[in-house]
């Protein structure tokens, strides 16, 4: 099987997989320039198609009368090949994201805490059921309307994953809608009850994978360079 590649014209989104022969055609062409990045399994990150030697190193010679630019046959595009994604978002990168989002929720929520009467640096302070009650769910609803709304986004992410240059997408690159990102934040409750076991899994999954994505669909991966 050819090699499979995915490119990003201008820092628009995603097209792949393609093989390598029909990606030659397409630079040939003009429709992929070599300022265009592309990717394949393997590759540490996204390159410009003028820096991998592939696209500009001949191929076997192709007879004379069908011989095409870089020496190759077109190819066609195969849409029945596996989906390749770009690198994987590891456990680590994840972590720092997740670190950065709770900070910014905690200074978000901070305010609203004191408009209910909540001091969290008096020690021992006491304040009514209702209250506290009120608390959980205006800190459930921030927690919930913040990453499903920023997930579903352009962005495809948190304030913490852009700061770390990861994003969320379905298990075929696409951007996930409000209903699978509303989802997948509350399995996490479900990676969080099992002793955290749900949120490791992003280490040693094949497609690095936390326990939220599996169930909702999910892909965390590494943001194309622009």
């Amino acid at each position: 099987m050819s090699q499979q590649w995915y490119y990003t014209r201008g820092g628009g989104p995603q097209t792949g997989p393609i093989e390598t022969d029909a990606l030659r055609q397409l630079i040939a062409t003009g429709n992929v320039t070599t300022q265009d990045l592309v990717w394949s399994e393997g590759m540490p990150d996204w390159q410009r198609a003028a820096d991998v030697p592939t696209f500009f190193t001949p191929a076997d010679p192709a007879p004379a009368a069908y011989a095409l630019p870089y020496g190759a046959p077109s190819g066609m595009l195969n849409y029945h090949t596996p989906v390749i994604h770009p690198p994987y978002a590891g456990f680590w990168l994840r972590f720092c994201a997740a670190f950065i989002d709770g900070i910014v929720l905690w200074i978000v929520q901070l305010p609203i805490q004191f408009a209910l009467g909540i001091n969290i640096f008096e020690p021992g302070q006491k304040f009514t059921i209702g209250v506290a009650v009120l608390n959980n769910v205006v800190s459930i609803v921030l927690r919930w309307l913040y990453k499903s709304l920023q997930e579903s986004s352009t962005y495809q992410a948190t304030l913490g994953k852009r700061a770390v240059g990861i994003i969320v997408t379905d298990e075929t690159g696409n951007r996930i809608s409000f209903g699978r990102a509303t989802g997948r934040h509350f399995a996490e409750y479900l990676s969080a009850l099992i002793f955290m076991v749900g949120y490791l899994m992003a280490g040693w999954t094949q497609k690095k994978q936390a326990l939220h994505d599996i169930i909702a669909g999910t892909l965390v991966v590494k943001k194309p360079l622009t």
